[in-house]
């Protein structure tokens, strides 16, 4: 939940995984200045020696409600996703990026780890599998990350009152991006099944109900 000046107030981004947000914590830090409530060195540090439970850019909305209260923040905004492609993303960068997942696993065997995880563990991948709902408070203005990232801009140039700094969001800390920074082949995605899909739609239920995602969507 990366806190952000704009002018005299304080924005907030609910960062959620996999849907841009390091690209866009960037982009706010280029044009508004420092951020705060964000460590992106969280996982080099030892579980024991971590103050939360996840990092705080991936701060649930439960939590979010006990730290600040109603009316702190002036404007609040998110960026969703597909929840298939999403979690497809999430898998891919666990699996053949960062190694929390063994490289044999599949897909849709890691679907039921996930499913298991939201009712014992749901801080699990430092919230990378936790559904969107539980991390996108209900005043945030949500914009689509399939719309690109233009609406975005422009919604922050209207809470700034100007077009001051970049005028676009570039990318970063993407799969190619990493593999190709190691000189190696970037692994093929992992193919979706059917039963893949009913069991993202059973488990994000939530995230396909409130964002209006089609289920029934073929990614």
């Amino acid at each position: 939940m990366p806190i952000f000046r704009i002018g005299s107030d304080l924005g907030f981004f609910a960062h959620v995984p996999k849907c841009a947000g390091s690209s866009i914590e960037t982009y706010l830090a280029e044009r508004f200045g420092p951020l705060a409530f964000v460590d992106r060195a969280f996982r080099e540090q030892s579980g024991p020696q971590r103050w939360t439970k996840s990092s705080p850019q991936h701060l649930p909305v439960s939590a979010l409600e006990r730290l600040f209260p109603p009316g702190f923040f002036a404007c609040s905004f998110a960026v969703v996703r597909d929840p298939v492609d999403r979690l497809r993303s999430a898998f891919q960068v666990q699996r053949d990026v960062i190694g929390r997942i063994p490289r044999k696993t599949s897909f849709g065997a890691w679907l039921t780890t996930v499913e298991d995880a939201h009712a014992s563990k749901p801080w699990y991948l430092d919230n990378h599998a936790r559904p969107m709902d539980d991390l996108v408070p209900e005043e945030a203005v949500i914009f689509r990350l399939e719309d690109g990232l233009e609406p975005v801009v422009a919604w922050l140039d209207a809470q700034a009152g100007n077009a001051d700094g970049p005028r676009q969001i570039g990318t970063q800390n993407t799969r190619a991006d990493i593999f190709a920074s190691r000189t190696q082949d970037l692994p093929p995605r992992p193919p979706v099944r059917k039963a893949d899909r009913v069991a993202v739609a059973r488990i994000f239920a939530r995230d396909y109900a409130r964002f209006g995602y089609d289920p029934e969507k073929e990614n």
